[in-house]
């Protein structure tokens, strides 16, 4: 028996020390920083302790604790679902959360509240099985539930992907390379990012908006997207798939592309700006005047006018065009085959001026 542990311990310090001979240039997967927003106050202390010995050497913790006063709150580290929340306190993780992001990955929060206290001393109100929480809602509050009952308060914080294979043959990130990315960044949920903000600077309009992102700038834009688009996206702060569509959709109309489809830089920007001082010139009052009526209307414009020609369209043509005020590709080529089979063009086609409307009206009778 005591070879047999013997040789278990000598194998263990081999992996640690297999682990530990990677170059720094080679970093594996499972040590790889990864964007999260840190999951309690800034002034929780740490130390790497992914190799620590636990259960009395049966085990090695893969996990970071952060040490703090009992009832700090904890935040998601990346919005996402809820999938496991036990009724009860588990007799090891104790009140405990695991969240499915949309990366793929679970983190986990355990050992939260007391072990014979209440549930809402330890998971926020809201938050359980199957519900979606932010990133930075308070989602629970630390504490020393189930095997750390007596031990330090602190918040048992894991990560894990099913794609990367830790040195133990499991699927557990180490979180320490993380957690200082976003204690550098200053990626607090209780105080000011330096991603999110900058005393003051305007980098937060700057900042390049993608799939994966969430906040209050993905809020800005969804609410954008709704106005110029007509769409009914949730303004949830998370730019999920809805908001990836939306946002290619809109660039697409815009002529931007294929580079950076799907991301929100500066380009992007200023053709939203643009469409959004279209929509303000096209809803404001012209005090009887026909100007409206005479401008011309072409692809990438929208507007009450675009809607109008759109339902004409469908009116003479037969077609089911969307009439919603954007003047997309679907447009322009029904507004050039009414163009063509009424002998307008070549010049001008796919272009609504008064020749086109001449010709509509007559159509209409």
């Amino acid at each position: 028996m005591r070879m047999l542990k013997g040789l278990t311990a000598a194998l263990s310090i081999a992996v640690l020390l297999a682990a530990m001979a990677v170059p720094a240039q080679a970093v594996p997967r499972y040590r790889r920083a990864i964007d999260i927003t840190f999951p309690t106050r800034s002034g929780a202390s740490y130390v790497d302790s992914y190799f620590a010995s636990r259960g009395g050497g049966s085990r090695v913790h893969r996990a970071t604790d952060l040490m703090g006063p009992h009832g700090w709150p904890i935040y998601a580290a990346k919005a996402g679902r809820v999938v496991w929340a036990p009724p009860a306190g588990h007799p090891t993780a104790g009140w405990a959360l695991q969240v499915r992001g949309r990366d793929g990955r679970v983190y986990a929060y355990y050992h939260l509240g007391r072990s014979n206290g209440a549930r809402s001393g330890a998971i926020a109100s809201g938050v359980g099985t199957g519900s979606w929480v932010r990133r930075r809602q308070v989602i629970g509050y630390l504490g020393d539930s189930g095997n750390a009952s007596g031990g330090s308060t602190h918040l048992h914080f894991e990560i894990e992907d099913p794609r990367i294979r830790d040195p133990f043959g499991g699927d557990r990130m180490n979180p320490y390379a993380s957690l200082r990315t976003a204690q550098r960044e200053g990626d607090y949920a209780n105080g000011r990012s330096r991603r999110s903000s900058r005393g003051g600077s305007r980098a937060p309009v700057r900042q390049s908006l993608r799939q994966g992102d969430d906040g209050p700038a993905v809020s800005g834009w969804q609410r954008k997207l709704n106005k110029v688009r007509r769409r009914n996206i949730a303004v949830d702060g998370d730019f999920g798939p809805a908001t990836h569509a939306a946002t290619v959709a809109f660039q697409r109309h815009r002529g931007i592309g294929p580079a950076g489809l799907g991301t929100v830089g500066p380009i992007t920007r200023a053709a939203m700006q643009k469409a959004l001082a279209f929509n303000r010139r096209a809803r404001a009052p012209r005090g009887g005047s026909r100007a409206p009526v005479r401008q011309s209307l072409r692809q990438g414009d929208d507007g009450k006018r675009v809607a109008i020609w759109q339902r004409k369209l469908n009116k003479v043509r037969r077609r089911n065009i969307a009439v919603d005020g954007d003047f997309g590709p679907a447009t322009h080529a029904a507004t050039i085959a009414f163009q063509r089979h009424r002998g307008i063009g070549p010049a001008g086609l796919g272009t609504v001026g008064p020749l086109t409307r001449a010709a509509m009206a007559r159509a209409l009778r």
